[in-house]
């Protein structure tokens, strides 16, 4: 399928680099429902960068060489993308930066992926699935002075040729952890591939087991249970009658208040589930108290979770956050509890909007994996402006830099437009 130029769901804009400041005249194609792209031949001249943003692009565009011969920037930017080869990007000898972000189905690069491209200055390849990242690939590329692998599944932390400053580590480092890396991966691909085996030996050892067990049946042996049986079926009905006991109301003994709601519970529950409610109900002579900063709905699957060790779930038409239930984990110390609510709010509730909030919340609560999480989005929604990984901590600052960087979209915004008009007489 052809996509005509400068259709509605293309536009061309100026993209300001996050590095070296240099601006590219870029054509964005954004929310394709299509697998590639192919651009109908133009005058493309002026253009000197392509995104590909939010498009269903499970392979590399066509032939982009042919129609847009002076293109220095590519980015590919939360696509489905699941491979990238040498002969994708061979004929792109002028391109000085290249950006792969948040293609979570691209999990390898291969060796000499980057062989053509030695005005490469800069690769921004961060939020990707990336986990095989062969250990010559950044090699004999003259001019590249920067990678960014930050926040991978298998790989993260940002590279450079020239000291930039303490964060950041040189290209020899990188081709030593990638060797490392690559190696691990080897090692623990030949072990998996042991223990599959070792299971399966042991799977016809236990088969063999069972028919011998069968026969000796057939002859007339006692088939008698083993005293680990016999404690597993005891454990299961203490475990019943226990909870049997927990769903009776009338041996609930103490009482919670929110908001002037009485909430009945088992003192013991509570205490053995919770180490902040044991060393609250030390006194057994307390028989209530009030909780405050919590809602009754939240409080509520706090108590699935202490009493069941059920997550919490969220219903259609449900109200509450799983921001909340961390605040909540993290009051309580339930630690098993708060990773949970982590990982719901990084996958369900983290966006650009809420982004500066989330950080502001990790670090309140000192919790470096939502921290990680919300600072690359905040990057993320500025077309991936590196901003330095030692602020993540100072939320104030972050507010601060995002300011100035509004201020900056605006400006190219007005600038876009001026472009637009003259390259549309062309």
């Amino acid at each position: 399928m052809a996509i005509q130029s400068l259709q509605p769901s293309c536009k061309i804009q100026l993209y300001l680099s996050p590095l070296n400041q240099i601006t590219y005249n870029t054509l964005e194609f954004s929310n394709f429902s299509i697998n590639n792209i192919e651009v109908k031949k133009g005058n493309y001249d002026k253009i000197t960068g392509l995104v590909f943003k939010n498009c269903h692009l499970k392979q590399f565009p066509n032939k982009l060489n042919e129609n847009f011969p002076n293109i220095k920037l590519l980015r590919i930017e939360n696509c489905p993308l699941k491979t990238l080869n040498r002969s994708d990007l061979e004929n792109l000898k002028n391109l000085k930066e290249l950006h792969i972000i948040g293609c979570r189905n691209l999990y390898s690069l291969p060796n000499d992926l980057l062989k053509d491209l030695q005005e490469l200055e800069c690769i921004f390849c961060f939020n990707n699935g990336l986990f095989v990242i062969e250990p010559n690939i950044f090699d004999n590329l003259p001019n590249l002075k920067y990678v960014n692998l930050n926040n991978n599944l298998g790989y993260t932390g940002f590279y450079n040729g020239y000291k930039m400053n303490g964060n950041f580590k040189t290209f020899k480092e990188l081709k030593s952890e990638l060797i490392i890396k690559y190696q691990k991966i080897q090692i623990e691909t030949l072990q998996a591939k042991y223990k599959k085996l070792e299971e399966r030996l042991k799977e016809t050892q236990n088969g063999k087991n069972e028919t011998m067990k069968t026969q000796d049946s057939d002859n007339g042996s006692k088939d008698t249970k083993s005293i680990k049986d016999v404690n597993k079926q005891y454990e299961d009905k203490v475990t019943i009658d226990i909870m049997r006991t927990i769903k009776d109301k009338k041996f609930k003994d103490f009482s919670i208040f929110i908001d002037d709601y009485e909430i009945p519970v088992h003192r013991i529950v509570l205490a053995s589930r919770c180490p902040k409610f044991a060393r609250m109900l030390t006194d057994e002579n307390v028989r209530h108290f009030s909780l405050f900063n919590i809602t009754t709905t939240v409080f509520g699957r706090i108590l699935d979770y202490l009493y069941y060790d059920k997550m919490p779930v969220k219903k259609e038409g449900e109200n509450w956050k799983y921001v909340e239930i961390f605040e909540a984990a993290v009051e309580y110390e339930l630690d098993k509890l708060k990773e949970f609510a982590v990982i719901k709010i990084i996958k369900l509730e983290l966006n650009k909007e809420n982004a500066i909030k989330i950080l502001e919340l990790s670090n309140k609560h000192d919790n470096e994996e939502l921290r990680n999480a919300a600072f690359n989005e905040i990057q993320i929604s500025f077309h991936g402006v590196e901003i330095d990984i030692s602020f993540a901590k100072d939320t104030e600052k972050v507010k601060k830099i995002i300011e100035s960087l509004k201020k900056r979209e605006q400006m190219l915004k007005e600038a876009e437009e001026n472009f637009a008009k003259e390259i549309l007489k062309i």
